[in-house]
């Protein structure tokens, strides 16, 4: 029994070569896509900020000679690799950023800018301030999340 040949005609050859291309090109732009989300996913995660919770333990303030001791307070600071924000109205004006100076780990790491001094290791934080006619020092307990 003879066989049977289907003839090809150039259109469906382009037509295949056309899909092949099509599929070709549709996976290098999804693979070129994926590797950019990674790419700005690594950095995203690199500058992520981690909140940590804490709850002053001291608050001790001079004004001209004078000590006084304020309540304690719960505030709430942001962490990355680079910098610390927080902020509390009673000894910072609002909130803050400070540039880390010294990061070993999110639970150890330092700070400081001009008159303010900032230290965090193992959940203790410390903060302090010198002014020309008062400064202030501030102790907290905190929880990182």
């Amino acid at each position: 029994m003879p066989q049977m040949m289907l003839p090809l005609s150039a259109g469906v050859v382009l037509s295949n070569d056309t899909q092949l291309i099509e599929a070709v090109m549709c996976k290098s732009i999804s693979t070129l896509f994926l590797a950019t989300g990674l790419f700005v996913s690594a950095i995203s995660t690199g500058q992520a900020k981690t909140p940590i919770y804490c709850e002053t333990t001291q608050i001790l303030q001079t004004e001209r000679h004078k000590i006084t001791k304020s309540k304690n307070e719960t505030f709430r600071m942001t962490v990355s690799k680079d910098m610390v924000a927080f902020g509390i109205n009673g000894f910072t004006g609002g909130t803050n950023a400070f540039k880390i100076s010294r990061f070993e780990k999110l639970t150890d790491w330092q700070a400081d800018y001009d008159r303010f001094y900032i230290s965090f290791l193992d959940g203790n934080f410390y903060f302090a301030a010198v002014f020309p006619h008062s400064s202030r020092a501030v102790s907290a307990k905190c929880q990182i999340y």
